[in-house]
Order: structure tokens, then C-alpha cells, then sequence
């Protein structure tokens, strides 16, 4: 679960950065090793949200937005 705050007035559509350790998600057999089974999803737990990966993956500090 992530959780985003916002101090100021209501967002919608913002791009995110969320840095996730993939590497230890790979090496737990968590993730594939290509990051090609990451999912986000909507607070319903079924809607997917767009992604895209700007560090790579297999690293502990892949930035994805």
C-alpha cells in the first residue's frame, strides 16, 4: 500500500514518483526479473493504474512514476 499526502488542495491525474527495492522483490521470487509483472492499482484493488519505469529494474532504488 502507498500512501500519498497532500497538504495543499485536491489533485487528480498527478504523475508520482515511488522509489520501490525490486531488487529484493526479484530475489524473494516476488517479481520477474524483467520488472514485467509489476502492477499498481486503484484503491479498489482491481483497477490497474498506468506506470512507467525511469531507473531500472533489479536495483534497490527503481524509480517508477
Amino acid at each position: 500500500k502507498i500512501t500519498i499526502t497532500n497538504p495543499g488542495s485536491e489533485l487528480t491525474n498527478e504523475d508520482v514518483l515511488v522509489v520501490v527495492d525490486t531488487a529484493t522483490l526479484i530475489s524473494e521470487s516476488r517479481l520477474q526479473s524483467d520488472c514485467d509483472d509489476l502492477r499498481f492499482t486503484d484503491t479498489d484493488g482491481t483497477t490497474l493504474l498506468n506506470y512507467w519505469i525511469e531507473g531500472g529494474c533489479n536495483t534497490s532504488s527503481t524509480q517508477i512514476w
